[in-house]
C-alpha cells in the first residue's frame, strides 16, 4: 500500500531532447495490435529508509501509542456488524422449507403435443404396388450374416476392424499368450 503512494503519479521520462518517451507492447488479446503507453521514471524506494529511521527515533512509548491509535482507526470486520439470526430459528427455517412436499412441477417451457392427424396412417402416401408382386409383409425377411468373413461387430472396446485378426489404430491391444503366458517349453 505504502509503495502504491508514493509511486502512483510519476513523472514521464522525457529523452534529451526534451521529447517525452513512450513504451509500446503487443499483449496477445490484441492479436498483434499495439498499445503505446507512455514511459515512467523508475520506481522510488525511498519511503523504506524513512520508515526505518522513524522506527529508529521513536521510543517505545511513542510506538504503542502510534500502534493504539491504529487499533481504534481499524473498523471490525464485517461479519461482526451484521445482526445474525438466531441459530434455532435458523434450523425451525430450514427444516420447514425441506419439508413441503412437491406435487407437481410444471415445465418452464410448453412442450409440444402431437396432433391426431400426424398419428394416423391415412396422412402417409400409399406405397404402389406391382400387382404381380405380394405385399411386403408376405415377404421372409433377410436373416443376419454369420459368417466368418464378415466385420467384427462394435463393442465397447474400440471401433470395428478391417479384418477380422487385426486391430484398429489406436485402440487397445488385446492380452496375448506371448504377453499373458509363459511359453511352455518342456526341459528333458
Amino acid at each position: 500500500m505504502v509503495h502504491f503512494n508514493f509511486n502512483l503519479q510519476r513523472e514521464v521520462k522525457k529523452n534529451a531532447d526534451g521529447v517525452e518517451g513512450v513504451k509500446v507492447s503487443y499483449p496477445k488479446f490484441k492479436n498483434g495490435e499495439a498499445t503505446v503507453r507512455n514511459a515512467r521514471i523508475t520506481q522510488n524506494f525511498d519511503y523504506v529508509e524513512e520508515i526505518f529511521q522513524t522506527y529508529l527515533m521513536a521510543s517505545k512509548d511513542e510506538i504503542s501509542d502510534a500502534a493504539n491509535k491504529l487499533r481504534e482507526m481499524t473498523p471490525a470486520p464485517m461479519n461482526s456488524m451484521l445482526e445474525k439470526q438466531p441459530k434455532e430459528d435458523a434450523i425451525k427455517k430450514r427444516d420447514k422449507r425441506r419439508s413441503i412436499v412437491v406435487t407437481d412441477v410444471p415445465p418452464t417451457t410448453p412442450v409440444p403435443q402431437p396432433s391426431t392427424s400426424m398419428t394416423t396412417n391415412s396422412s402417409r402416401p400409399n406405397k404402389r404396388t406391382h400387382p404381380n408382386e405380394a405385399s411386403s409383409s408376405s415377404r421372409p425377411r433377410k436373416k443376419p450374416r454369420t459368417s466368418a468373413s464378415s466385420p467384427t461387430p462394435r463393442t465397447e472396446k474400440g471401433p470395428r476392424t478391417s479384418r477380422p485378426g487385426k486391430r484398429a489404430q489406436g485402440s487397445k491391444p488385446s492380452t496375448s499368450r506371448r504377453q499373458g503366458k509363459k511359453s511352455r517349453t518342456s526341459k528333458s
